[in-house]
């Protein structure tokens, strides 16, 4: 039913917002990205900034399976991040991730399957990094699941 599926989400709204409105730095990103992986059942979330020059993105926090992974920094070329960066929209990669960037050696470690990624922007447009999430098993194309993302990243 709709109005179930509607009060399932208001629901979800609401668990987000208290998971992550009293928090501020880094326990606000902490609280995000397990709020996030634990709201769309996918063990891994990570919220970065964006270093343009060196083309390189660097975690402020990465929930990676059941805990906090510390320091976790890449380059973007060749990975699902690089068209999130490149993107105004969300980039969502649904299955067979790893076989489509071959070339990012941290995909086969994390047992990426599906990602979904997200560039967030300041009032200029300016990238200053991203929120994106991996799945062990396909991400299917379900709206619900991009509003959160999206909300998530606002």
């Amino acid at each position: 039913m709709a109005s179930d599926r509607v009060i399932q989400n208001l629901l979800t709204l609401k668990k987000i917002a208290e998971g992550i409105s009293t928090s501020s730095g880094r326990p606000f990103f902490r609280a995000l990205v397990k709020n996030l992986a634990e709201t769309l059942n996918v063990p891994d979330v990570w919220v970065t900034e964006y270093d343009e020059k060196a083309y390189f993105l660097r975690s402020l926090s990465f929930w990676y399976k059941d805990h906090y992974r510390e320091s976790y920094d890449y380059s973007v070329s060749g990975t699902p991040c690089e068209p999130v960066i490149k993107s105004n929209d969300i980039f969502h990669v649904p299955e067979r991730v790893i076989q489509l960037y071959p070339n990012d050696p941290d995909l086969p470690p994390l047992g990426a399957v599906s990602y979904v990624g997200l560039a967030l922007k300041s009032e200029k447009g300016v990238v200053l990094g991203h929120l994106a999430a991996l799945d062990s098993k396909p991400i299917p194309e379900l709206p619900e699941f991009f509003t959160i993302f999206k909300l998530f990243a606002a």
